[in-house]
């Protein structure tokens, strides 16, 4: 639900600046690239961790997840837009890695 929620309002916001992007696209991709904040819960799941590793897996899955998503879309939003078009997906990526740091 979380995901889905997050790609309405990075879709809608990718439509007011004027980018074609489609719900299913923004649900799709989204998706795809939560898979690395997946790792540190499989990894605690096995491992005790401290809170100094887990701040620095958490934050490295964080910045390869924010990475992937705009990689896929950034290109949709024009140039001169792009830091507005971007900007929900790292909130929502952090907001999704703040829960992964209080569930390990």
């Amino acid at each position: 639900m979380i995901v889905w929620a997050g790609s309405v309002i990075v879709t809608m916001n990718t439509r007011f600046l004027g980018g074609p992007a489609s719900l299913f696209q923004s649900i799709c991709v989204m998706g795809y690239c939560i898979f690395p904040l997946i790792i540190p819960v499989v990894v605690s799941f096995f491992f005790n961790m401290g809170a100094g590793y887990k701040t620095i897996v958490i934050g490295t899955c964080l910045f390869w997840s924010i990475i992937s998503a705009m990689a896929f879309m950034g290109d949709i939003v024009p140039e001169h837009r792009r830091f507005l078009g971007t900007y929900p997906i790292v909130l929502f990526y952090v907001f999704i890695s703040c829960f992964v740091f209080m569930a390990t």
